[in-house]
């Protein structure tokens, strides 16, 4: 069995794709903001598939330490997010902050974030909820089926259903029929996060037992890579947008089997050294990244129209820009003073 040792080029993509996001939900104006809204639909399939990558043959206590860590960042940040609501709420808006908290806690928000993923404060923490579902479900099946070949088999065979279920509700539909299928049904954890973490931990099963380091294969990706984004970009500017154009579910497949099959750099080397150590940061900093750029964000944009300097921001290319940096800047800061907290806690004890 092979060993996964680490990869610092994955945290570096896990870094880029995740400042790509940004663009997603402020998006950059004219065809080209359009078109790295598209491109970057590559991001969220590609974090779930490299979580469900290095799920495989890890130890139970494991999935259950990343299932409540995941809990606890979904909990405090929408704590977060709720807090700055009820702020805005009540200083910007000017209005009642119990009418804005029955909005957001009732029967129906709550059936939504149970069947849709969809959190009340805000839309994008449906990522983590999935997320933290996916590694409960996944240890559950772990702790149920005890024999290894009829385990894979199963989840191979829900990955496919609910992998074909996802594409066909969020790209075939729109492109064959006049309606699209709202986006709740498909973009959840049960029709998105499931198939996509599991669709991870099969590109580790079969990069377990088959040489992916291979010259050919990397020009095969490569040009997989290629023909991806431009059948992402004719279905997103032919068809209308859609949550994860097929060519773009092929771009996250081929990218993270060619990220994850270079050759990781030798230690010892004080420059490679240097890179893995900065790596590691910019991979937990995207994590941050995700979870707090639509909060800054939004406080731009809801300061906009009363602070010149919010409103110089908010304009065109400047905003998304913008928010990308501050939300970089912050994150790094974040990792940077929580390894500084635990070098201490490690000394004293």
């Amino acid at each position: 069995m092979k060993t996964k040792t680490y990869n610092p080029y994955l945290d570096i993509v896990k870094f880029i794709l995740a400042n790509m996001v940004v663009c997603i939900h402020f998006v950059l104006p004219g065809q080209f903001g359009e078109a790295v809204d598209c491109i970057a639909r590559v991001a969220v399939p590609f974090f779930f598939m490299v979580s469900g990558f290095y799920s495989f043959n890890c130890d139970n206590r494991i999935l259950w330490r990343r299932f409540l860590r995941n809990t606890v960042l979904l909990v405090s940040i929408t704590l977060v997010y709720a807090l700055w609501g009820v702020w805005k709420t009540k200083s910007i808006l000017n209005e009642g902050i119990k009418n804005f908290l029955s909005e957001k806690l009732n029967v129906a928000t709550g059936t939504d974030f149970v069947l849709y993923s969809i959190n009340p404060f805000s839309n994008h923490l449906w990522f983590i909820e999935a997320l933290a579902i996916a590694y409960l479900l996944f240890l559950i099946s772990h702790l149920v089926i005890k024999n290894k070949k009829i385990l894979n088999t199963v989840l191979m065979v829900l990955m496919t259903i609910l992998l074909c279920a996802h594409i066909w509700m969020g790209s075939v539909v729109s492109m064959v029929m006049a309606e699209p299928v709202p986006k709740q049904y498909y973009r959840n954890a049960w029709l998105f996060g499931i198939p996509m973490f599991l669709l991870g931990y099969t590109i580790s099963l079969v990069m377990n037992k088959w040489n992916t380091h291979t010259k050919k294969l990397r020009i095969i990706l490569m040009l997989i890579l290629i023909l991806g984004i431009v059948a992402g970009l004719f279905q997103w500017f032919t068809f209308g947008k859609a949550e994860m154009p097929i060519g773009m579910f092929l771009v996250a497949v081929s990218l993270i089997v060619l990220v994850l099959g270079l050759p990781g750099p030798d230690t010892g080397n004080k420059r490679y050294d240097k890179l893995i150590a900065t790596a590691k940061t910019l991979g937990k900093a995207s994590v941050w990244i995700y979870v707090i750029h639509k909060l800054i964000g939004e406080i731009i944009e809801s300061y906009a129209p009363y602070n010149a300097f919010c409103g110089y921001i908010y304009n065109g290319y400047r905003f998304p820009l913008v928010v990308m940096a501050i939300s970089t800047g912050i994150s790094i800061a974040i990792v940077l003073i929580v390894r500084k907290i635990k070098d201490k806690v490690q000394v004293k004890t």
